[in-house]
């Protein structure tokens, strides 16, 4: 049963609405973290059969799969609970984001990569929906554009952080998925379940 709007009111702040913004991050660094070093991963796997084939995917399938699997997530969301399917999916969205600095085939990244994008699929959805039961009105229009200037802010940071990052080696710049680890931290010490 949701929350009362009174207790809400009373109870969301800037905090609450800053912390749901922060997974919106998670659907830019799927291409921008990659974007800088994949041509040093196309000379890394170029003894792999297809590579000029399979490491563009390594890019390109996680933004795919928020396409396709968004609606499952919503889904899900609705089933699970909006708060600990959030912390969850960006808990899983930090380690499939990190494994492969430490991973030598490429088949296996582009596993870990299709995994990655239906955990951004959730985080998206949840962190959204999140926003619609914490504010109302004028509230939840701001927080909601909000989410779109944050996706521009972090697009060029995120990509500038991979590229200098990507100058000591191609996997240097997957410790960024590490993020999803504190956003989960702040979303379960300072949020709960509408």
């Amino acid at each position: 049963m949701p929350i009362p709007s009174s207790v809400l009111e009373r109870r969301v702040g800037t905090l609450q609405g800053v912390l749901l913004l922060l997974p919106i991050t998670t659907a830019v660094m799927g291409v921008v973290v990659l974007a800088p070093i994949l041509p040093r991963m196309q000379v890394y796997f170029a003894s792999t059969s297809h590579a000029e084939y399979l490491v563009p995917m390594v890019l390109t399938l996680p933004g795919l799969c928020i396409a396709l699997l968004s609606p499952v997530a919503g889904a899900l969301v609705d089933f699970c609970g909006r708060r600990r399917t959030l912390i969850a999916a960006l808990a899983m969205f930090a380690a499939l984001g990190v494994l492969p600095a430490i991973l030598f085939d490429l088949r296996a990244i582009i596993v870990t990569r299709i995994l990655l994008g239906a955990m951004e699929a959730v985080t998206l959805t949840a962190s959204t929906t999140l926003i619609g039961d914490y504010f109302r009105g004028a509230d939840r229009e701001k927080w909601l554009a909000y989410q779109s200037a944050l996706a521009n802010v972090a697009a060029t940071v995120l990509f500038a952080a991979s590229g200098a990052l990507g100058n000591i080696s191609w996997r240097a710049p997957f410790s960024l998925y590490a993020l999803g680890l504190l956003f989960a931290a702040g979303l379960l010490l300072w949020t709960w379940e509408p």
